[in-house]
């Protein structure tokens, strides 16, 4: 899988959901509406925050509707585009078009807080998502909170399509678009996120509907935070 082709097919979803029709909701992942519950438990409500892989805003803009400052990006231009009209008339808001597998467009220690929800679990190859908690790292704050939601190998349609359309490299499939998916188990976790302090590990159940069928869900919830050192 190429990276190109990853952005070709993420515009084509982002044009037309199939596979991921909650990415073209307005309303937030129940991932993100956790960790503002933390936020506001914590008083960090007002903090600036970024989202990598933000879609078209969903998340980003129901932040900022909360009182948070709000940056996002993603590599689909589609997406942009559509975020951006979402945002018009919000204040708080900061869109726009970059790749998590380059150098960020923002200064180190920046931001106090980090959303990657589904993001980095779809980039195709492991030295890609590396580079990306990296910068993600980088742009933090020290001391500052990253709450990342991936998908589970307990996950129903996860674990069915792992054994259907094996992308290669472990625990990853390819979805009948073509798009590559990475899952997680344990393994994966402790690996991804060694040099993170971890906060809260959590599971979440749910029910997700994929080509018109129902499935259940075991995703992984984290909330992390970068060293203060």
């Amino acid at each position: 899988m190429e990276h190109d082709k990853q952005r070709q097919l993420w515009d084509e979803e982002h044009r037309k959901p199939t596979a991921l029709k909650a990415m073209d909701s307005h309303d937030p992942s129940n991932s993100v509406q956790k960790f503002w519950q933390f936020l506001v438990e914590g008083r960090y409500a007002r903090a600036h925050g970024i989202e990598m892989g933000c879609g078209k805003g969903r998340n980003v803009i129901w932040l900022a509707k909360r009182g948070a400052t709000m940056e996002g990006f993603d590599f689909s231009e589609v997406a942009i585009a559509e975020a951006k009209r979402r945002a018009e008339g919000i204040n708080g808001v900061s869109l726009q078009v970059a790749d998590a597998t380059h150098g960020w467009p923002y200064e180190s220690n920046y931001f106090d807080f980090g959303i990657d929800c589904f993001a980095s679990t779809d980039i195709e190859s492991s030295v890609g998502r590396t580079f990306a908690l990296t910068e993600m790292k980088r742009v933090l704050k020290p001391g500052g909170l990253y709450m990342t939601y991936v998908s589970s190998t307990e996950d129903g349609y996860h674990k069915e399509m792992i054994q259907k359309a094996p992308a290669g490299e472990r625990n990853t499939f390819l979805q009948p678009t073509g798009k590559f998916e990475k899952v997680f188990d344990e393994q994966d976790i402790a690996e991804a996120f060694v040099n993170w302090q971890v906060i809260r590990q959590e599971r979440i159940e749910k029910t997700t509907e994929f080509f018109g069928k129902e499935y259940a869900m075991r995703h992984f919830w984290l909330l992390l935070q970068k060293p203060l050192a």
